[in-house]
């Protein structure tokens, strides 16, 4: 749920690593697992068009290094957006 005013910031995949979803199950510390769960994920190519057709834009995209790298190569940072409604 996002209030009007809100904004939704999202983990995303490197460019030119494709969008899509696979199924996963959640694992908890006692080895209990959830049932299967659809989990999208998108790359930094494909997230203006997904915000756009559910009325947001993108306002800003960053990218920061992972921990522990020192490379400044797509795969080894970390890449979000910032998506508000659009106007």
């Amino acid at each position: 749920m996002l209030r009007p005013a809100g904004r939704v910031v999202a983990d995303l995949d490197p460019p030119g690593t494709g969008s899509g979803y696979r199924l996963l199950r959640l694992h908890d510390a006692r080895g209990r697992r959830s049932p299967s769960l659809p989990w999208a994920h998108v790359s930094v190519d494909d997230i203006a068009a997904l915000a756009g057709g559910a009325g947001m834009r993108t306002a800003t995209i960053t990218s920061h290094p992972r921990p522990g790298t020192h490379e400044d190569a797509g795969q080894a940072r970390r890449w979000f957006a910032v998506l508000t409604a659009d106007a």
